[in-house]
Parts: structure tokens; sequence; C-alpha cells
């Protein structure tokens, strides 16, 4: 999230003098201790609890449960004296919960119960389960907690992805005594260790530090590797278990042997066990929406349908000639020849379809929700060869299982929503290039988002990571899934990715969409060249807010940056004639925004065009989309901090009690980033101490040592327990400091070309490093009382331009490499092609990859 994924070069332009006000002091304040990166991401992919916050009487060696324990934790409970135990992971984590059970006796109920803070952990967690349910996933666990009967011993593991917790309580419950050897969590997101991080940030800064390493975890922790998520298909007491899940993936729910789509005629042999409702089986399936299934029950009805486009219908349909119980093992033999399939159980021929609606196809299995079944000893013969025996996890690695994630994704947030959110990636994608170096989590997520274009061009603002990469059907209504502004959003992460990447044919597989996009947008302009929401399509990043219908300030603001994007993205695919079009788009818009949305008496942004209101998300994004003119940047700043920094957790959101009073950690990242670009240095770090320090502060009795969603004016998660204390569109931090603090950004794709341009603020020694698709850009900086040194190093084949700060002054000596270059103010042994200054920075371009020094000496 950087100001120059506007879509233009970086902004060089001085002016604006860093505030000589004080700073109030942070409350990121002085740490006991600097939170690193390596006591955040698990070493291990099984987590295990740091301490033992509490335990009842009736429990014995409770510290044997956490990770040095030995000898486990014994259990002694009866009907009036149940045992409960809560245990600390040490900072928020997520994954599949499992526990061992060393010895039981009598009978015995576990309740485990999951909380990211303690305050609101409860015997049902903390209540605030992944909603998306709603949209179909079948991911994420539907409770905060889960209930197990424990009858044996041996591993328990929960069924669900439990994806965000600090805290655990375990209560035992019954008549008995149960011995626990061990208990932890599956952990399933990104676990890059912090030494093979691409990117690298450290000052003499603790709290920038603590707020760099938890924002790169954040990130971690809501970011989801190709296939990581468990899906509904499992390996179980040898044979394939498959369950239907809560409205599945949209109804996308066969799951199937993905290289076997080119076959056409076979004999498919297998056994079923209906565990629950019925079982079913497919043939000449395409993909998850497409394909005969047959579907099996225990009232004796064997039934084929076809499924095209995920609508299904019934072809045939049969009665087996005995009965069908539930826990009883079947032989099931389809044949496939030509137009038709024909079904034997047991060797009885039951059923004949016509299945000419696909001349091919692989295999796969169907449950819906609320359904199970077991299959095993699955063998396709004649026209193809397969044989798995379905009792090992590889026998899956082939197959598109319902509820896993086909590619990499990012989600909002670890706990909830556990979804793809346009808005959101636009701050977590460049933390992810920044902190990881890895693009595959936005392009994932870009992927989801394309295929859910409608026929308007609206692209959906929000999309489960456990869909198929098939494109949405009946997306034909003008708009959808969120709102106006989240829509563009798409544009934003495609040149994203582009300027991290490099990736020039995934953009133009993009290029259509982005196209499409930026027509639909061009339809909500009013008379006067305005972006206009409507009722429906009005809602924002402040989901419990009004939503806002209008002409909206920061709503154009977006649109202004995504046609500069847009551009860009045009530019480096030789798209010349629409970047020009989409520029001189921006120019008019830009104009239209100054002209009806800028109240010069007062010095800010209005919410909207009527609405004379100070917004942070208005000013923030025309700021940081470069909207603002130059000589009324400093009064826009001043105004956002003299009215909106009115509490010590960070700025309020509006000038006015309309709407909720609760600090953004989302829209605050673009506040930080409007002001390193506006060199309004001081106030962006005090900034990041103020909001993101607070999230790191061991004092805060909240903390969790990833990055909130929002807070409250009293430091506390801003919607209380619903609150994600994990989500990735609070990590805006990341990506200032490294590219900012740091000084490292790209201005052309992939890095190719970059920028070098440290702000020093209070700071006085940085290092660092930034990946790239050449190798990575390392950075060393140091200032002392009238000195600045620089040594940086990047690709040989890419090439740069530097800028060094001035120390508040032209009347410095500054070397390059050993050679002064300028003096007195003046250009000196170079051209002035090659070297500008604006009054807060020189700047040097030209410049060849490799290792380089600068001296600023005052």
């Amino acid at each position: 999230m950087l100001h120059i994924l506007s879509g233009r070069a970086p902004r060089l332009r001085g002016g604006v003098a860093a505030t000589a006000l004080m700073v109030s002091a942070a409350l990121g304040g002085a740490h006991a201790q600097e939170v690193a990166p390596q006591t955040l991401v698990p070493a291990a992919a099984d987590v295990c609890p740091t301490r033992v916050v509490s335990a009842s009487s009736n429990i014995s060696n409770a510290n044997g449960l956490i990770c040095d324990g030995t000898n486990g934790a014994t259990f002694s409970v009866s009907s009036n004296s149940p045992a409960t135990i809560v245990l600390d992971y040490g900072r928020n984590v997520g994954g599949i919960p499992f526990f061992k059970v060393g010895v039981v006796s009598g009978s015995i109920q576990l309740k485990a119960s999951y909380s990211e803070a303690r305050r609101y952990l409860s015997t049902n967690g903390d209540g605030a389960a992944p909603p998306a349910q709603s949209f179909g996933t079948g991911e994420g666990d539907p409770k905060r907690y889960d209930d197990y009967v424990i009858d044996k011993t041996g591993l328990v593991t929960n069924y669900y992805n439990q994806a965000g917790e600090r805290y655990q309580m375990l209560t035992i419950s019954g008549s008995g005594i149960v011995r626990l050897d061990g208990v932890g969590i599956t952990y399933i997101a990104d676990r890059k260790q912090p030494a093979d991080y691409g990117g690298a940030f450290h000052s003499n800064d603790s709290v920038l530090n603590s707020v760099w390493a938890a924002g790169v975890y954040t990130a971690q922790l809501g970011s989801v590797p190709a296939r990581s998520m468990p899906g509904n298909f499992r390996i179980v007491n040898s044979s394939l278990e498959a369950r239907g899940a809560s409205n599945l993936t949209g109804g996308s729910d066969i799951g199937y042997y993905t290289p076997g789509k080119d076959w056409t005629d076979y004999k498919l042999t297998l056994q079923a066990n209906i565990v629950n409702s019925q079982a079913g089986w497919a043939v000449r399936t395409q993909d998850p929406q497409n394909g005969i299934v047959f579907l099996l029950d225990t009232s004796k009805q064997l039934r084929a349908l076809s499924v095209i486009n995920n609508v299904y219908k019934q072809i045939a349909s049969a009665t087996v000639p005995f009965n069908i119980t539930a826990g009883t093992w079947y032989d099931v033999t389809t044949t496939v020849s030509g137009k038709t399939a024909s079904v034997s159980i047991n060797g009885v021929n039951v059923l004949n379809a016509d299945i000419s609606a696909f001349a091919k196809g692989s295999i796969g299995f169907r449950e819906y929700s609320g359904e199970t079944a077991l299959f095993r000893n699955v063998v396709v013969s004649g026209g193809a060869q397969l044989n798995l025996a379905m009792n090992q996890a590889s026998d899956l690695r082939q197959f598109w299982i319902p509820g896993s994630n086909e590619v990499a994704a990012i989600m909002d947030g670890a706990k909830r929503d556990r979804l793809i959110w346009s808005g959101d990636i636009d701050t977590a994608g460049p933390t992810i290039a920044y902190g990881l170096g890895n693009n595959d989590y936005l392009k994932g997520s870009l992927q989801q988002l394309a295929l859910r274009q409608h026929t308007s061009g609206f692209v959906e603002g929000a999309v489960p990571a456990t869909y198929p990469l098939i494109a949405g059907n009946n997306l034909t209504s003008e708009t959808g899934v969120y709102s106006a502004d989240y829509s563009m959003y798409v544009v934003l992460g495609a040149f994203d990715h582009l300027l991290f990447s490099g990736d020039l044919d995934f953009a133009r597989s993009l290029w259509p969409v982005v196209q499409r996009q930026m027509a639909w947008n061009a339809t909500r302009l009013d008379k006067r060249g305005l972006f206009i929401t409507r009722k429906e399509d009005g809602a924002d990043w402040d989901f419990y807010d009004p939503e806002k219908v209008g002409a909206i300030t920061a709503y154009n603001a977006i649109y202004y940056r995504t046609l500069l994007s847009a551009a860009a993205i045009g530019d480096a695919l030789g798209e010349t004639t629409a970047a020009a079009d989409y520029r001189s788009q921006a120019d008019k818009l830009g104009k239209a925004i100054n002209a009806n949305m800028y109240n010069a008496t007062k010095g800010y942004y209005k919410i909207s065009d009527t609405v004379d209101i100070i917004a942070q998300d208005a000013n923030a994004a025309a700021l940081f989309a470069g909207l603002a003119p130059a000589d009324q940047v400093q009064r826009i700043l001043d105004s956002m901090k003299s009215a909106l920094w009115t509490t010590k957790y960070g700025p309020l959101p509006f000038g006015n009690t309309w709407w909720k009073s609760i600090v953004s950690t989302f829209i605050s990242g673009y506040e930080v980033q409007a002001r390193y670009a506006s060199n309004d240095t001081l106030n962006a770090e005090a900034l990041i101490r103020n909001v993101y320090g607070w999230l790191v502060n061991p004092k805060n009795p909240d903390v969790s040592y990833t990055m909130w969603e929002n807070i409250a004016t009293d430091g506390t998660p801003g919607l209380g327990s619903y609150t994600s204390l994990a989500h990735g569109w609070a990590t805006g931090a990341v990506s200032a400091l490294s590219g900012y603090t740091l000084g490292i950004r790209p201005i052309t794709p992939g890095f190719a070309s970059w920028l070098v341009q440290p702000h020093p603020g209070s700071l006085t020694d940085v290092d660092g490093r930034v990946p790239t698709p050449n190798g990575p850009i390392a950075v060393k900086w140091s200032r002392t009382s009238g000195k600045f040194t620089l040594s940086f190093s990047a690709p040989s084949q890419t090439t740069g331009m530097v800028g060094a700060p001035l120390l508040d002054g032209t009347d410095v000596t500054v070397s390059l490499d050993g050679k002064v270059v300028w003096q007195k103010g003046v250009a000196v042994g170079v051209s002035n092609a090659v070297v500008s200054a604006d009054g807060q920075f020189l700047y040097l371009s030209q410049l060849q990859g490799g290792t380089h020094s600068l001296e600023v000496v005052k």
C-alpha cells in the first residue's frame, strides 16, 4: 500500500516540511521486550501452549501440557466436580486442534473453547465464528468451541479449523479420570520462517520493529497456501471420508480426480459405505459444477443426475432390490460406454442412464450438507487406469477437494470472516510482498475475485477462497456483493501484483477484467463527473455504520487512484490508447473532486459534496492518491490531526458522532502512508506508535501480538468479542516502514527500476531489505548530528534512483560512491539530468544496480 501504487511515478515534489510540533508520547512506549519475528511464527506445524493461565484443583501436573511439560496432565472429575484449565499459546495462532489421550477411565466429555483475547474466553469461546458459512465456504469451525466424548486412548483431532486464538479453555466433565499427554494446534496458514523472509526491517526503535514483525505475522496468519484448508475429504481409518459441509461451495461440490478430464469410456469400481443420508460418486466430471452424479441412499433409491453449470437434473432412477443400510460396505461398479452408464451394486445391475450430456470426464465423489459416506478401493480400468486404496493422504493429492482452496489466498481475518475481501488485500498484498516476497497469495485472491465479475462489469468485493476457479453463474445483476467502491479494488490489486511481481502474463490475463470494471465505474458518473453510489451499494470498510449514498469523497478518491492504476497497467502491457484515456478521465475526475468536495476555508475534504464533516478516509484517500493541491497538503494534514487525533489509541474516523467512534486500523494505515508521502514523517511515526504500538505492547491486557481489525476509544477491541484480532487490513505500517522509513519502493513492475529514499524522522539507525523478482534490495542508513550515511545494493540488471535527505536545507555536501555530486546548492561533476532537489531530498537518477554508498554532510 504505497503512494506510488496510485499508478504514477513516485511523487518527488517537496515543499511540505515535516511538522516541527512535538508529537505526544506514543502509547507504544518503551517495551519490556521487543517482539521478534521468530517469537511469533511457529517453528513447527504443531503449536503447543506456552503457559497455564489457570487450572482447577482436580488437575494434577497442569504444566505437563505446555511446550516443555512432561508426563501430561491428569484430570479427576465427578458428576458435580468438572475440571477446567485455561492455556495460553503466547500469541495468536490458528489451525486444527488436537488432543493426545494417554489414559482414560469412566465416562469423560471434553469441551474445548477458543478466544483471541482472555477477556472474552468462556466455555463457548469468544462466540465469533466465521459468518462466511452463508457464502457456502464449508471452511472454518461454525462454533468457537468443540465437544468430544473421550472413550479411548490415542489422538483426537478436531474436524474443523479454529483459525484464530491465543487462549484455549478445556473443560472436562463426567465421572472418571483422563490423562492428556499433550494438546496443541496444527497450524495451517503460511509458516515461512523469519530467517527465510524475503524482507527485513530493523531500527533503533523497538516499537516500530515490533509493529513490523507483528504486521508481517498477522498477514501470514491470514494467508493460506494452496490446498492448506482441510476440506471435506479426509482419509479416516483406511478409507476416504467424504462429508458435505454447510452449503458447501455454492453447490460446487463434486470432488474429482483432476488428471482424468479427458477420459471417455472406462469402468469404475469402488466400495461405498453410507454414514449419514446417502453416498454419491461421479463419472465424466469436467469440474466441480459439471458431470454425472449417482446417489445411493438408505431408502434403496439409486438416482443418476446430470450436473450442468451447477444445476442438478435427474436423468434416471431405480430401486435397489435389497436393503441398503448405513454402516455397511457395498461393492459398486459403474461402467461408462458411449452415451450410457450402467451401475451394479454387489454384482446386481440396478440402473442404466443416458449420459450423452458429457462425452468425457473424470471420476469423483459428491456429498452435500449433512451427508457423509466412506469410499475405498477405487479402481478405474478400461480406457483409463487408476488404482487408489484410499488409505493414505497421498491418494487425494490429485483431487479437487470441496471445502479446500485450489490456490493460495489472503483471508481478511484469521478468525473471521475468513473471506477474500478486495479492500483488505489492498493493504495485506503489499504487506506480504514486502515481508515475505511471496506474490502468490495476492495472485490467487485476484483470480478468485475476477471470476465473480458480473455481466455489467461489476466485480464482487468478497469471495470464499474455497470456490473452484470457475466463472460464477448467473452474475447478471448490475451490482452484487459488497459495494460500489469495493468493486474497484480488483484493479488496485491487479496493479499491486504487477508492480511487485513484474508478472506481465498475469496482468495481461486480468486486463479484460480491468477494462470491464473501469467501464462499469464510468456508468456511475453524474453530470459533474463525480462517482455516485446508490442505496444498496454504498457500504464501505465501516460495515457497522449506515451506507453512504451519493457523491462520497473517499469513493471518488479511490476511483481516481483506480484510473491511474489502470493506466499504469495499460502502459506496461502496451495498451497505450487505453492508458491515455484513463489518465484523461482521472484528470477530469480530480478537478471535479477538488471543485466540489474540498473545503478551502477549513482545509479538509468533506465526507461528501453535501455533508461538510471531516473524515479520515476521505482525506487520507485524497492525499494517498495525490489529489490535493501542493499548497493545501499541509493544511489538510494539520486539519486531520487537530480534528481527529482525539484519543490515546489513534484518530477517530469521523468528526461527528453520527458514525461509530472506533479507531480504524485500516484507514489509519492509509493516513500513515499519506503522511510519509507528504514528508510529514514525525507524525507518520507517531501514528504508527499510537495505533499499532498499542497492539504489540505487553501492557495491553488484550495483546495478541497481531494487528486488530479496529480499536475502541478505551483501547479494547473495537467491536468487543466479535472483533478480529488478526486482520490483514491493519498491517499498513509494514509497507510504510519498508517503503518509506527503510526507503525502498518500486517505480516500474518487478522493481526493474526502483527508488531508495529513506525518511529518517526521529530515527538514527535503520537497516533491512526488500525482496524483488531479481533478488533483494538491501539498505542500511544512519544519522548523526549533521551527517547522514547510506549504503545500499540492488540487483545488477536493475536501475534506480536514490533520494538523499537534505538535513533541513540544501546547503549540504552530498557524495555518491566517494565522489562529491552536490555542494552549496548545485550539482558537481554530474549533469542536471541526473540530479534534482526539492528542498527535502536530493535525487540522483540513472543508477545501475550494484552496491552504492552515499553521504550527506551538513
